[in-house]
């Protein structure tokens, strides 16, 4: 299995979407449209996009699937939520047999994702506005099983 995280890109400080939620920025979706450009050569084809129910997620996974030619449905999940424990992600993507799912979420919950998915404990990650991992699996996804393949932040595409 294949598992592609990212982190939301820049959003608003203040939130003017619906309901007061935060935004990506316009330079927040510029960077992550340059991004999806040097993407498309790393990541072969998305089986599932995933998101978190905020706003600024959503916003997110549908400029990459645009941007990847993604055909599904970007499926918004609460198992993605900022604040939702490690062990609701493994839950929900155990529930799902695609061989290469993308998640679009929050920070915190980003690195310790990858901390955990991939048993690095003593490494600490920091994942910037629409840092992108990747993160292969021998079969399902175990803690501790994973080899992260790449880290790759946004500004080392930059124009």
């Amino acid at each position: 299995m294949n598992l592609y995280i990212v982190r939301h890109t820049d959003a608003e400080y203040l939130g003017t979407g619906p309901g007061g939620e935060r935004q990506i920025t316009e330079e927040g979706r510029r960077w992550l449209v340059n991004s999806v450009k040097h993407w498309e050569k790393l990541i072969p084809k998305l089986d599932l996009i995933v998101s978190s129910p905020a706003l600024r997620t959503q916003q997110t996974a549908a400029v990459i699937g645009g941007g990847l030619g993604y055909v599904g449905e970007v499926v918004v999940s609460k198992s993605l939520q900022s604040g939702t424990p490690i062990a609701n992600i493994y839950s929900y993507l155990h529930s799902n047999s695609e061989e290469n799912i993308m998640l679009v979420m929050h920070e915190p919950e980003a690195s310790l994702l990858t901390i955990n998915a991939t048993g690095t404990g003593s490494i600490e990650f920091y994942f910037k506005p629409g840092t992108l991992a990747k993160i292969v699996f021998p079969g399902k996804m175990r803690p501790h099983t994973g080899k992260l393949h790449y880290f790759l932040p946004p500004d080392i595409f930059a124009q």
